[in-house]
């Protein structure tokens, strides 16, 4: 079973936790500001074992290095177009690639309108 947290972020943003219930694991998505997506996690009791990033933005993957000192066998995930520029990033994805996460499983979407080498995270049966 999947559940979804938001997490305002920054002063005008989200970062989001999904979660496997079933492995009791976790991805977060655009962890711009580690300290707060951390302390989610902590309470969970999760383990986490993806970063999944949009795009190259600070204010999306800038806290990458910081959720890896917590994390370091975390998975940075990010598109192909964008990997010189997403720091950490250990798998790249392309445009309608299916990506499995655990018992969890996301169609890759591009969606190059924000950045070149932006994309989506399509989680469930779609």
């Amino acid at each position: 079973m999947m559940k979804i947290e938001q997490i305002p972020i920054l002063s005008d943003n989200y970062a989001y936790l999904i979660y496997d219930e079933e492995n009791h694991t976790v991805i977060a998505i655009d962890p711009a500001e580690p300290a707060r997506v951390l302390a989610a996690i902590e309470t969970s009791g999760a383990t986490l074992t993806h970063i999944l990033c949009t795009h190259h933005h600070w204010d999306h993957a800038g806290g990458n290095r910081g959720m890896l000192a917590a994390w370091p066998d975390a998975d940075v995930v990010g598109s192909g177009d964008d990997a010189g520029k997403i720091e950490g990033i250990t798998i790249r994805v392309s445009h309608e690639e299916r990506r499995s996460f655990g018992n969890l499983s996301a169609r890759i979407l591009a969606v190059p309108c924000h950045t070149r080498g932006h994309v989506a995270y399509l989680f469930g049966d779609a």
